[in-house]
């Protein structure tokens, strides 16, 4: 960015005490200086033409590339976390004695600059997506990101989470992001293809939970090494979407009494209503489940076999769904 050339003392001062070539101070970032970065993002969505812009926020707090320690940062982190003028401040006692503090700190600052950000992504005509991993305190340190904060701060039109976590962390993410639109991923490893192992299956027990998790879609990392079997998941959990596009958009998730609701929801509507099963584990799964009054006209979703009697005796095997299609009366 020329203004940095001609503005030398304005790069961010890193971890390690060299000034960076090419990223500027987070305080003039999200400060006086931000019309300068607004600029030049500006003037490259409108001449790509591009209508998704994509931040992939995963950086450390003590080393990411917002993560500045010149004197006007340590000035502003002093200031927020309460210390005494006489209190030292450098990248090393920071990291080890007042790491919890900076973390808060540099998660805010990501937020504001988020939140900046998608201000100018959308004046340019561009929607803006953030992508981190799910709310947890592992979240927060390792990969810069609260995302009470971002949704705070307004910085993101939609959310996008990785999985490495727990379905407890979705359920987190999900209540941070509150209306915000969110995206829940599956996990396709290795990501390359030069990679000589076969690559994991998406599931159709972690598709079905991602489709019912998520509000906006899901998301694959990576589609490069994807094999036959995750796209034949992909076409029946698709499917299933397509016949009751209404329930999806419209119902969220609710738990199944007795049943553990990471494996075991209801999806009601107006007139239909599905009870998703689904089975993360290597092992075959029972459950027995008592069907509510008001149901009727029951049937197998993926057999077409009609269901009879007023409790279900279901065996789902390892990683598969069962879903059971009834009227609701």
């Amino acid at each position: 960015m020329p203004h940095l050339t001609e503005h030398p003392e304005e790069c961010l001062l890193n971890h390690q005490g060299k000034r960076s070539d090419h990223l500027l101070c987070t305080s003039l970032l999200v400060g006086e200086r931000w019309p300068v970065a607004s600029k030049v993002l500006a003037d490259y969505i409108r001449q790509s033409g591009v209508k998704i812009v994509c931040y992939d926020y995963e950086f450390s707090t003590v080393t990411g590339p917002h993560s500045c320690y010149c004197d006007r940062c340590l000035a502003a982190f002093r200031e927020e976390a309460g210390f005494s003028a006489e209190e030292p401040l450098t990248p090393r006692v920071i990291e080890n004695a007042h790491r919890t503090a900076w973390d808060t700190f540099m998660v805010r600052r990501g937020a504001r600059l988020l939140g900046l950000m998608r201000k100018t992504v959308n004046e340019a005509g561009a929607t803006f997506t953030v992508f981190s991993l799910p709310q947890s305190p592992r979240t927060v340190s390792v990969y810069g990101v609260d995302w009470r904060e971002v949704v705070r701060e307004q910085g993101a039109d939609v959310i996008q989470i990785g999985t490495s976590g727990t379905w407890q962390q979705m359920l987190q993410s999900s209540e941070a992001a509150g209306s915000t639109p969110i995206m829940y991923g599956v996990w396709i490893i290795p990501y390359s293809p030069k990679h000589m192992i076969p690559a994991a299956v998406a599931t159709r027990a972690e598709l079905l939970r991602r489709v019912l998790d998520s509000t906006y879609g899901i998301i694959f990392y990576d589609r490069a090494t994807m094999d036959g079997r995750s796209w034949w998941n992909v076409g029946e959990t698709t499917r299933l979407v397509a016949d009751f596009e209404d329930l999806f958009l419209h119902s969220r998730p609710e738990p199944v009494q007795g049943q553990d609701p990471e494996q075991v929801q209801w999806v009601r509507g107006k007139e239909k209503q599905l009870l998703c099963l689904m089975n993360p584990g290597n092992a075959p799964a029972y459950y027995t489940i008592p069907l509510p009054s008001g149901v009727a006209n029951g049937y197998k979703y993926y057999t077409r076999a009609s269901v009879s009697g007023s409790t279900l005796e279901i065996t789902v095997p390892p990683h598969d769904t069962a879903v059971y299609v009834f009227d609701r009366q």
